[in-house]
């Protein structure tokens, strides 16, 4: 035993009952700091390789969905599907057609906008938004016409 260390009849006779318990505590006390340090820092150690991951995968993702694309033959820029033409061209595209023939199915004006070179998914979304600005209003079922504005 070195001359630090004290031993455990010495401790008994040194301290009172109040002082051995203070003692035990902090003991205690610091043992669960460095437990809770040690989980902490395992938590960031599992979270930088959880991030590490992700970023591999995604790399790896797009690797493949590049190569997906190369041997479909369709384009992987991301733009999944969506047409070379300006922006607006579809809504001008309906109200030109609806100009013209008065009132048109949507079948009728799918076909225009085919015709035209645009994505046709999309004609639902563009006629809501076109009523929602008052320039068509629907006529019947599933025919719209321009407003009388």
């Amino acid at each position: 035993m070195s001359s630090n260390e004290i031993s455990a009849d010495e401790v008994a006779t040194k301290f009172s009952a109040d002082e051995l318990f203070a003692l035990a505590t902090k003991k205690r006390e610091e043992e669960s700091e460095m437990q809770r340090e040690s989980i902490k820092q395992k938590i960031q150690e599992l979270r930088n390789q959880q991030r590490d991951l992700k970023v591999e995968h995604r790399r790896q993702l797009a690797v493949i969905i590049k190569e997906i694309a190369r041997l479909s033959g369709k384009k992987s820029d991301g733009t999944r599907g969506k047409s070379n033409a300006p922006r607006g061209k579809s809504a001008e595209v309906i109200c030109s057609y609806l100009k013209s023939h008065g009132e048109a199915k949507i079948s009728e004006l799918q076909e225009a906008m085919q015709s035209a070179g645009l994505v046709t998914s999309n004609v639902n979304q563009q006629l809501a938004y076109l009523k929602s600005k008052g320039i068509i209003e629907i006529a019947s079922r599933g025919c719209y016409r321009l407003t009388a504005n």
